[in-house]
This record gives C-alpha cells, structure tokens and sequence, in this order.
C-alpha cells in the first residue's frame, strides 16, 4: 500500500509538470523556445533528483532531513503548526504519516516550484518573443543555483512559487482579497520577506496613478494601523525581547553579532563590513580571483556570479545609452522592481555568509529578472511592455 501511494504521488507530480509544460509549448511555434522551456524541465528535475540521492553527502544542507523528522516525530497534526521550520512540517505532516517518502516529497516541492518558472515564463509572454534578442537575460532559468534551492523538500520552493502567484495577481490588476490570501501562507514560511511584500505592496499603490487618492489615504492609514501593532508583536515575539528600550535593542544587537562570527565557511563579519558592501557580496560574491575556491561548489556559484554582474554592466551601458530615453514602467514591473530592491536591502542588512546570500537571491532575483527581461529593449531602448 505504502509503495503504490509513493508510486502515485510520483507519477501524479510528473505527469502534471509535463501536462503543463506541453500546455506552453504548444503557445509558441519557434523550436528554439520549445527547447529553452525544455532545458528549465529537465534542468529543474533533475537537480530535485540529484539533490535526493546525494542528499546524505550533502553536509550543509540539513533542512529536509530536519522538516521530515520533526514531521514523523509528532503525536498531532495540530502539534507541529508555527512558522518557518515547524510549519514546513506541519505541510508534510499528513503525507509523511501515510508513509511517502522524503524522495517524492523532493519531486512534489520540485513540481510545485517548476509551475512557478511557467508562471513567470507566461507573465513574460516567452512564447511570443520575435526575436532572442532577450535570451541573455532569460539565461537567469537555467542558473545551476536557482534550481537547487527550487528542486527539494524546503521553504524556497513554496516561497517561489508563491511569490509568481502574487506577481501574477498584480499582472491581471486582481487587487483584492486572494492577494492577502497569499500573503498569509508566505508570513508562515518566511515572516521577514512577507513584511517587505505588504510594505512593497502599500508603497506600489501610493505611487500607481491608476488608483484612487481615496483608496490610497485607505492603504496608507491601514498600513500605519499595522505598523503600530506588528512592531511590537515582532520585537516580542519573534525576536525574543522581553523589553522595548535601548538596553534591550543594544542586548540583542551585540548577541546577534556573537552569533554570526565565524558562521561558516564562508562567513562575514556584520562589525566590520557595511549594508553596501554585504549588497554587494549579496549579489555578486564569490567572484573568481577575489575569493579562494574551497570547494567545486563555490567555482560553480562564481561562474554564475560573474553572469550577474555582466547582466549588471549591460543593463548599465544600455541605460547610459539611452539615457534621453524616458523610462515608463506598467503596474507589475514597478511592482517587481519595489519589491526586489527592498528585499536586497533586508537581506544585505544582516548577510553574515555567502552561502546564506546564495539561497537569500531566489527571493528576489526572480522579480529583478522580471523587471529587466520586461522593460530591457535590447535593440533600441527602455520601454513599456
């Protein structure tokens, strides 16, 4: 019974993440994008295999070990609910106590994460592209790195995936109630990224001509509302303290810093760098030649590296090219350019480790990417979709 459950859910992932990538493929009659959009399929599930069978060699990489453990160690369903670790395992509860394995559990959060690289691909309009004038940039799909984190039993796949679902309401201009709904599922995963979502959210409508100065005295007071309520719920709750004053902030400021020292391998010092170059490490580090190759894990990530800071240098000699040039921006590029710039600077705030920044980029890159494959014109200009 146990091995036709696994053996359904397995089949039942694949066959869906192939109906819907035959869905896209039959939207476009130019080979070369059939084949870029196969590429990302077995690129993605691949990783998710591979990562499943070398996954007790993989020594830095705890978590689903960790999620699916804590899951089969629970008395209750009801038990496991909370945020981030606890509730990834209170979403696998009900599938680890029928007995499905940790190896389809991967190919479940892989097909759960592959819909949001179709989602992304549609919001593109990928399959419409005349020219592959844009194909530098959607080089972005097949980064290495971007699957790994997006292919296994973790938080990143879901927060993919969910993440497009909000770009995609935006898209469709369907600002109402499922976009909090999707906000709720995102505060469990990752509460941190969730508050700059709502923060992004609220200064996108501010700055939306389309919306009405009523709506936006709405939003604006609803979100000052929250502020005064959530700060100190987060200060408490989340970060553990017990008071809020200055001894306390500089208290868990100074434990903080102690715990990031030496964190790792490839660990930063907060003391002695600033958030401008821990953005910088963010995106662009391990670079080759400026950092030492410890492992074939990091020439990998240096490799990529090197692809976003080229991307980072085009992107600015076509902006000092067509610098006359007015750039207009629809709803959703504005939105994922907010959205990803606050992001960086949350997570370049507290980077204490490259590897960590590795994993932090599948948070924001994807909605950097979509402003850029949106808007960048290769041929002539900056331009409105």
């Amino acid at each position: 019974m146990i091995l036709f459950l696994n053996l359904s859910l397995f089949i039942i992932c694949l066959f869906y993440s192939g109906y819907e990538l035959v869905k896209l493929l039959r939207k476009t009659t130019n080979n070369f994008y059939k084949t870029f959009f196969i590429l990302v399929a077995l690129g993605h599930f691949t990783t998710s295999f591979g990562v499943s069978y070398y996954l007790d060699m993989l020594t830095t990489l705890h978590d689903p070990h960790d999620f699916y453990i804590r899951a089969q160690e629970a008395t209750s369903w009801i038990g496991t609910f909370g945020l981030g670790h606890r509730f990834m395992s209170f979403i696998i509860y009900p599938f680890v106590h029928v007995g499905i394995k940790i190896e389809v559990l991967f190919v479940l959060f892989a097909s759960i994460s592959f819909k949001g690289f179709l989602i992304y691909f549609e919001l593109l309009k990928v399959h419409e592209f005349k020219k592959k004038s844009k194909v530098f940039l959607l080089l972005f799909f097949l980064i290495p790195s971007i699957h790994f984190w997006t292919s296994f039993l973790g938080k990143d796949p879901l927060l993919f995936f969910l993440m497009a679902l909000v770009l995609k309401r935006i898209y469709h201009q369907n600002f109402d109630y499922k976009i909090g709904l999707l906000l709720v599922p995102i505060f469990l995963v990752r509460p941190h990224v969730c508050l700059v979502l709502i923060f992004s959210l609220v200064l996108f409508f501010l700055l939306n001509k389309n919306i009405s100065n009523r709506f936006k005295q709405r939003i604006l007071l609803g979100f000052i509302a929250s502020i005064v309520v959530l700060i100190p719920i987060f200060f408490l709750f989340f970060l553990k303290m017990e008071n809020l004053n200055t001894a306390a902030f500089m208290q868990y400021y100074h434990s903080f810093i102690d715990y990031t020292v030496n964190k790792g391998n490839t660990s930063i010092n907060l003391s002695e760098t600033t958030i401008f170059s821990r953005i910088g490490y963010l995106l662009f580090m391990p670079l080759p030649f400026l950092y030492p190759f410890k492992n074939y894990f990091i020439v990998l990530i240096s490799i990529e590296n090197l692809y976003y800071l080229v991307v980072l240098g085009y992107v600015f000699q076509q902006s000092i090219k067509n610098w006359r040039k007015r750039i207009a921006l629809n709803s959703v590029s504005m939105f994922a350019l907010i959205a990803s710039f606050f992001l960086i600077v949350l997570f370049g705030s507290y980077l204490y480790n490259l590897g960590l920044g590795n994993r932090m980029r599948i948070m924001f890159y994807p909605y950097l990417f979509y402003f850029l494959i949106s808007t960048v014109n290769f041929n002539k200009k900056i331009l409105v979709n």
